[in-house]
């Protein structure tokens, strides 16, 4: 991990929209507890994703960042999309030769959500 988390670091400080990389997601205890959870034994390879090659954009009230392993980013990659006004993380990740793994199940993103998704995803088809 690259940056340790800080609990002073909140939700507001998110909307700021100063966030470059992935990685300083982990900042954020608030996130960080969320994409943990959401990624259960998965977690240190997702968060070896983070502090992969990667970016950040800001859609409205979604961050969507994007990561992936370094030179193997056409096979191993992560989205992260941080709903800032619901306070909510959605997190998908593919490892190598598998099926993309969604988190929450698919059901529960909201349309933007899922746009962003495709977005990442369309690599794969």
């Amino acid at each position: 991990m690259l940056f340790k988390s800080d609990d002073s670091l909140s939700w507001t400080q998110l909307r700021e929209r100063t966030i470059t990389h992935p990685s300083e997601l982990n900042k954020f205890n608030v996130v960080r507890n969320q994409i943990e959870q959401l990624a259960g034994p998965d977690y240190k390879f997702v968060e070896q994703l983070l502090d992969g090659v990667g970016s950040v954009k800001f859609e409205g009230d979604l961050l969507v960042a994007t990561s992936c392993q370094p030179h193997n980013c056409v096979s191993v990659a992560a989205v992260t999309i941080v709903d800032i006004s619901n306070r909510q993380v959605f997190l998908a990740w593919r490892p190598e030769g598998k099926k993309i793994e969604v988190r929450p199940s698919l059901k529960q993103w909201s349309d933007d959500q899922r746009v962003e998704l495709k977005k990442w995803a369309e690599g794969w088809r």
